[in-house]
């Protein structure tokens, strides 16, 4: 009989968490109220939650995503499978500046703005939705913006006075053109873009 582990606030916090931003280090397992202990229960077994995927080769931090059990757990927990956050390029050569920066950003949180948190994929629908229903309500608006290109910020979070925020942390790879379509996209939705380079 397979054995059943028994589930804390500390462990709904992470695997939200990770599902959020993709990749944890165990510093950000330790601040969201995990023990060594647990980070190692949650890690291995057959019903493991969390994956080590290595060490930063930046920072030397061991780096954890979630399994395919941490995900539908994560999707049981209020964040869908089709919103949680993966970007396929990081962790290429155990490099992991941009995931452990977001998740970074996110653990330095209130739990109040964690629990507002939006990944790309929800500002990407947001994105599309807006840009929709300006063309559908505003045709004079619509001839200003359709050839404006948008994209999606990595992450972002309402404050406790109702301001939203967005969250791009800013690689090597990124042209003016990249950066200017995510100023665009905040002016688009409203709020305030805050951009980390690492």
């Amino acid at each position: 009989m397979a054995r059943k582990i028994r589930w804390t606030d500390a462990d709904t916090r992470a695997t939200v968490g990770v599902a959020r931003t993709g990749h944890f280090s165990k510093e950000n397992l330790l601040s969201v109220g995990l023990t060594p202990r647990r980070i190692t229960t949650l890690s291995t077994g057959s019903l493991k939650i969390f994956e080590k995927v290595g060490r930063d080769v930046n920072s030397g931090h061991e780096m954890y995503k979630l399994s395919d059990l941490g995900k539908e757990r994560a999707a049981e927990l209020g964040v869908p499978l089709d919103v949680q956050y993966y970007n396929p390029n990081i962790g290429k050569n155990l490099d992991f500046r941009h995931d452990r920066e977001l998740a970074n950003q996110y653990c330095s949180l209130d739990i109040s703005c964690q629990d507002c948190w939006k990944t790309e994929r929800e500002y990407i629908r947001e994105i599309n939705e807006t840009r929709e229903h300006i063309r559908e309500n505003d045709p004079e608006r619509w001839e200003e913006i359709k050839d404006v290109k948008y994209s999606a910020f990595d992450g972002g979070y309402v404050d406790e006075q109702g301001h939203e925020h967005y969250v791009e942390i800013v690689t090597s790879s990124y042209d003016q053109s990249r950066i200017d379509s995510k100023c665009e996209s905040a002016n688009l939705l409203g709020g305030t873009c805050h951009m980390t380079r690492v």
